[in-house]
């Protein structure tokens, strides 16, 4: 509620995809002229030549030599890190044992551990890696030690699992829904985590098919060179705050048109 109603209280407003920005003025009323899109630039901290060899080392020790699915989020609900242990169930049982999920979960939350304890309780703890927060100038090291990217969540404005894996030439796996066929385009693997034993099944496929694997990650050089550099990013940020600038408040007649449905 506090968020709507700040949020209400704007005079202009910044999305970051197209289908947010639809969504505002289609489902909330949102003034269609206060509204525009920037889209996301990758971090400068996330490229090739940010690897460290030596942690590179480290992690290498610590993750199975087997296919490695780089999970790169904290421990929320929204992110659906409990389906994996699902996934790698029906992947166990599809006959393919040669994968790890590697996750960047703090261990000392309730969410991460029923994660972790769950793994261990089905007999799948050779499959999971958690290696608990990656400090961020890790992480273009822990990505390049990894075989692919996966985001499993249930709604993002944005992701930036989609910069990182296109980055560090990756392939991406990720939620089948608007918002992420809206940022990824054709450089990423859909599916529907929640149906586990065709999640699983599309994993099995990416791993064991290297054209599949290298036609995503040229998939996302395309798609990445679609998106804003940094500067890029912060010249469209002030070229949109000129703009709401000249347009000035928001008249209250407008301001009340808009609703939450």
């Amino acid at each position: 509620m506090i968020r709507k109603h700040m949020t209400q209280k704007a005079d202009y407003w910044i999305f970051e995809t197209e289908v947010l920005r639809k969504r505002a003025i289609e489902l909330c009323g949102f003034p269609e002229d206060r509204i525009s899109v920037v889209r996301m630039a990758h971090s400068k901290l996330v490229s090739k030549d940010r690897v460290d060899i030596s942690q590179s080392e480290f992690f290498d020790k610590r993750i199975p030599k087997a296919y490695r699915i780089l999970y790169l989020t904290g421990a929320h609900p929204n992110k659906r890190l409990h389906l994996l242990p699902d996934i790698a169930k029906e992947m166990v049982r599809a006959g393919f044992n040669d994968f790890c999920f590697v996750t960047t979960m703090d261990e000392e939350t309730m969410y991460a551990r029923r994660i972790i304890d769950e793994f261990v309780d089905k007999g799948l703890n050779a499959h999971l890696v958690n290696l608990g927060t990656v400090h961020s100038e890790y992480v273009s090291t822990v990505i390049e030690v990894c075989d692919a990217m996966c985001i499993f969540s249930v709604l993002e404005s944005f992701s930036n699992n989609f910069v990182e894996a296109w980055r560090m030439e990756k392939p991406l796996v990720t939620t089948d829904a608007d918002w992420s066929r809206d940022s990824c385009g054709n450089a990423a693997l859909y599916v529907d985590p929640a149906k586990t034993a065709q999640t699983a099944s599309e994993l099995i496929s990416l791993a064991r098919n290297e054209l599949k694997q290298f036609r995503y990650t040229e998939e996302g050089k395309i798609q990445l060179a679609r998106y804003h550099t940094p500067e890029s990013k912060l010249n469209a940020y002030l070229d949109v705050i000129l703009r709401a600038k000249q347009l000035g408040p928001l008249s209250s007649k407008l301001r009340k048109k808009i609703h939450w449905s």
